[in-house]
């Protein structure tokens, strides 16, 4: 090239080079001036590569800009790094305009022009995002020259870090860059949205031109993280800087870098890591807010690094726990669940790498489900009963939902082994299963599928979950009402899937389930059994107040509200038959009205804010309700509130009340709301749920699988406990697997059946769904009347009776029997008297055995007690008339109270035969059958706690008292009932 050149001007005008003038008769370039001639030719090579060229342009430029730099011997000039670095500072991707925006609203604008009206034209995407040229230019021209440049860059970016005069000086790249604008969305933002890998957007609020020397590092550590060895250091060393932008801006970038998927930086730099995480403890809440981002970012990307994960689990936790802001353990409680709950769950199969998840921190997090702050207890409960629904409960029966209705008894039992603690039933592992050829009646299918077994650590990192929302019912309703709405919301809808309507085809309603009813039986089944396992373990240690105690409370005040709702219908119904303006029906309003302010104590109060005491609110707002115009509110309101109502109707109930209560007011329709949802039964407990739960039971028994049928049994029997009349047809699938547990012929069957228990539990479930069917609360007629049982099941419940039942087993046997029949007295006697001969011998009621004393007497004595509380009118007592109840009467006040008989027994009739083989056995279901001479040696340990003389004089007193209070309440009933008749 020639050493003189004259400035010359380009066709536009614009001057090319400009050279210093030596005097005036010529142009001599100076160093400068060939540094700056080089800078912009090396700025128009990095600017010239457009993306309509092909890669060998984007490498020609590139290597360009290499031979450049490597004719430099010493070190490479500020000025042409600041050009590369600058175009590695504007990122991978680039955000320009849309070409087919421009023209589509080029368009637009003359169709409006010439029509003059407004067009509805969908314009695409106004800008797009590209492949960045530049980038790939430089990125290659470093990765080129990577041993020439890598130490003048090193050293640009540090003396930029710490403030070095000189090279600020000579260098373009911003140092002290606008602090980041709020971080507005989620707080997971990191791991979603255009970003690929989850990288978090920086928004300094920088013009594109001034790339700052923070966003340079960054993106060199995609790059060449091997330049940034000694740059980290620096980095690190300004987060203890007392300015807190500078270190803000540090720990920002070091998050950045260490969460990122393309480096190892964390552990390359542990101490520095160390030294970051350090931050979560910063005085400033900005700076800790930036620490809840990456640190979760971290969980995400870096699962693979246990030290880094466990180090950045601890940070979490201690913030969580213990940071003085709210909004900061706000934010790492919902981050925390956003974490576990889009994590990918074992159900699918193609996921990527699972976030690193420790169990201490989702227990952090419930911690703080007892909080003194509402909004903490809402959203820690909120997000874990979320999580154990989609990381729990659906991949652990996944392969029961995928069988459907028709699922395998097999995949069924093998999910309860595995994930069922059925040591609480007493199991025997001597005693194998017996798989027999028997089936139920619901049909399923032929293949079984393999079931994938729950870890350990799955167990213990979701199990709590259910305690701590049955915990937080102790938390009084008056003190957090919003709490207990959203707790029963979560029970319903949540922990086991919802239903919901759906649009068909054709635009039909149809309902579409989250999980079908057998998957719901199974993880009921579930969870009632890790209940009552820590219900157990509770009891043991003396401790009161249990989570399956709560349990059942919170379904009992359910029970109650639906009795108090239906008590208000009746009487709401009889005042609106009344005449108007009768006396009779203002009497009746103030009776419908006191109702309804008794139901009011058991639901939340309103909602709405008011100057006035919230006394006032309340029966303003109950006014309002009671004198709704709209009958179909109550007729909606009753069809939710007994415990048989379908899902149909609560769903219909949900979507049709709001609209209906909208003339009543917001605060009186949002109370009503919230009555329907608390008295609704959701899907956690239904009537299908408990039906499936004691058809699966059978089928459970007929495979010879008896812990897992008691399992079952005892999901429906704690329903039951809480809702008698929750199933009409439960009684007859009892009554049938009540038939196959007696016609067992088998001994060891018989063995197995005593040891878990099976048989008491099914005749308590059948004397509360018997009681049930003469309950004055009972919905359907359907219900009522007596039962049809077949001779066969009523042999078999009188021989519980007389013959081999435990004490609780006859006390149902007699309760059962009396429900079926208190219709129709004369069946009744029929059925009871052959009983009540069969226990009033002279064999049985006598205190001597031989020589030795009637252990048996006690036994006697409490099922006999048993019976004069259900069926007084067969034990009447008329002085000087022998008789069963004279002889009872007689025998237990003389003989057992007052010593004053000189015989073992009483002398009276005794048409029944005596048999050796009859007895009355103490309580045993459930436990290992013994010896006689273990029995007799138990009966001996317990003769020494309580003797046999103070065991009579307790049973003896309980029956003779229980005979006076059933006498008395028998004769006003009767009367009562002639006092009707007539």
């Amino acid at each position: 090239s020639s050493s003189q050149q004259q400035d010359t001007n380009d066709d536009d005008g614009n001057s090319s080079y400009s050279f210093s003038r030596n005097g005036h008769g010529g142009m001599q370039p100076t160093s400068e001036d060939a540094l700056e001639v080089l800078r912009e030719l090396v700025e128009v090579l990095l600017d010239c590569v457009h993306m309509d060229h092909s890669q060998d342009i984007v490498h020609l430029a590139a290597d360009a800009i290499a031979a450049c730099v490597e004719e430099f011997d010493g070190g490479v000039p500020i000025p042409i790094l600041d050009e590369i670095l600058k175009c590695i500072g504007t990122g991978s991707v680039a955000q320009v305009t849309n070409p087919d925006f421009i023209k589509a609203s080029a368009v637009l604008a003359h169709v409006k022009k010439k029509k003059k009206g407004k067009e509805d034209v969908k314009l695409p995407n106004r800008f797009v995002v590209q492949t960045n040229p530049s980038y790939m230019v430089g990125k290659r021209v470093i990765v080129k020259t990577l041993d020439r440049i890598s130490t003048p860059i090193a050293n640009l970016l540090n003396g930029l870090l710490d403030g070095d005069a000189n090279v600020i000086k000579d260098s373009d790249i911003v140092c002290d860059a606008p602090i980041e604008r709020s971080h507005k969305g989620s707080v997971l933002d990191a791991f979603g949205g255009d970003h690929p890998d989850g990288e978090e957007k920086e928004q300094d609020g920088c013009s594109e031109a001034a790339v700052d020397v923070w966003t340079i590092v960054y993106e060199l550590h995609k790059i060449a993280p091997g330049i940034l060895t000694t740059v980290i250091g620096t980095v690190a060393s300004s987060l203890k800087h007392s300015d807190f932008n500078k270190r803000f801006r540090s720990t920002r970038l070091l998050g950045r870098l260490f969460y990122s998927k393309t480096s190892d930086i964390a552990v390359s730099f542990h101490l520095c890591y160390k030294e970051w995480i350090r931050r979560s403890l910063d005085k400033n809440q900005k700076i800790r807010e930036v620490m809840v981002r990456h640190l979760l970012a971290i969980l995400r990307n870096k699962s693979a690094t246990t030290n880094v994960c466990e180090e950045a689990t601890d940070a979490l936790v201690r913030m969580v726990t213990h940071d003085p802001q709210l909004d900061i353990r706000l934010k790492c409680i919902a981050g925390i669940c956003e974490l576990v709950y889009d994590g990918p769950s074992s159900s699918s199969s193609d996921s990527p790498t699972p976030p690193f998840i420790s169990s201490k921190l989702l227990r952090a997090v419930g911690d703080r489900v007892m909080s003194k702050t509402k909004k903490e207890r809402l959203d820690s409960i909120t997000g874990l009963v979320k999580i154990y629904n989609r990381n729990y409960i659906l991949p652990k029966i996944k392969d029961v939902e995928r069988g459907g209705e028709d699922c395998s008894i097999v995949i069924i039992l093998d999910i309860i082994r595995s994930s069922c603690d059925l040591s609480i039933y007493e199991s025997d592992d001597e005693c194998k299963p017996l798989h027999g050829q028997k089936k139920g009646r619901r049909k399923h299918s032929s293949s079984p599928v393999g079931v994938d077994r729950s870890s350990d650590l799955e167990e213990e990192m979701y199990s709590f979950i259910p305690e701590l929302l049955f915990q937080c019912f102790s938390i009084p309703d008056s003190a957090d009402p919003a709490l207990r709405n959203r707790i029963l919301t979560l029970l319903d809808d949540v922990i086991l899937g919802t239903e919901t309507y759906h649009k068909g085809e054709g635009g039909n309603k149809t309902i579409k389930k989250s999980m079908s009813p057998t998957s719901r039986a199974v993880a009921l089944t579930m969870i009632i059994n890790h209940l009552q396992s820590q219900h157990n373990n509770e009891i043991t240690a003396n401790k009161d107040n249990t989570v399956y105690q709560w349990l059942l409370r919170a379904l009992s005040k359910r029970e109650i509200l639906q009795r108090k709702l239906r008590l208000y219908l009746e009487a709401k119904t009889h005042y609106d038959n009344l005449p108007k303006e009768s006396e009779e029906r203002m009497e009746a309003n103030t009776s419908a009205f006191q109702k309804l302010e008794t139901l009011a104590k058991l639901t939340s109060p309103p909602s709405a804010n008011s100057s006035q005491g919230s006394t006032d609110d309340l029966i303003g707002v109950l006014q309002k309700f009671h004198t709704a115009k709209d009958r179909h509110i109550f007729r909606l309101l009753a069809s939710v509130s007994s415990p048989s109502h379908s899902s149909e109707a609560r769903i219909r109930a949900f979507d049709d009340l709001p609209k209906r209560a909208q003339s009543i007011g917001t605060s009186a329709s949002q109370w009503l709301f919230y009555l329907a949802r608390r008295s609704a039964m959701g899907y956690f407990l239904n009537h299908e749920v408990v039906e499936t739960c004691i058809l699966l039971a059978q089928e459970a028994f007929n495979e010879g699988e008896f812990q897992s049928c008691r399992a079952l049994l005892q999901s429906a029997y704690t329903a039951f406990k809480i809702f008698p009349t929750i199933s009409e047809k439960s009684f007859d699938y009892l009554v049938e697997l009540f038939s196959e547990c007696r016609g067992s012929s088998d001994t060891k069957e018989k063995k197995l059946i005593k040891q878990y228990g099976i048989l008491t539990t099914l005749s308590n479930m059948m004397s509360l769904t018997a009681q049930s069917r003469n309950s004055p609360t009972k919905i359907s007629d359907s219900m009522s009347g007596s039962s049809i049982v077949d001779d066969e099941v009523q042999a078999q419940l009188v021989n519980l009776c007389v013959k081999d039942g435990s004490i609780e087993q006859s006390r149902n046997a007699i309760a059962t029997l009396a429900s079926l029949f208190e219709n129709d007295p004369k069946k009744r006697e029929q059925v009871f008297k052959p009983i009540v001969e069969n226990l009033t011998s002279s064999s049985r009621l006598t205190l001597l055995s031989g020589k030795n004393a009637n252990t048996k007497i006690v036994n006697v004595l409490e099922i006999l007690t048993a019976l004069v509380e259900r069926v007084p009118s067969l034990f009447p007592y008329t002085s000087g008339i022998k008789g069963h109840g004279s002889k009872v009467i007689r025998f237990t006040l003389e003989y057992v109270l007052l010593g004053r008989g000189h015989r073992s027994s009483i002398d009276g009739p005794d048409d029944v035969p005596e048999d050796d083989n009859i007895e009355v056995s103490r309580p045993s279901d459930g436990r290992k059958s013994q010896s006689k001479a273990k029995r007799n040696r138990k009966s001996d340990e317990t003769s020494q706690t309580i003797s046999l003389a103070c065991q009579r004089v307790q049973v003896a007193i309980n029956f003779l008292v229980t005979h006076i209070r059933s006498t008395i309440l028998a004769s006003n009933s009767s009367i009562g009932k002639e006092n009707l008749s007539s």
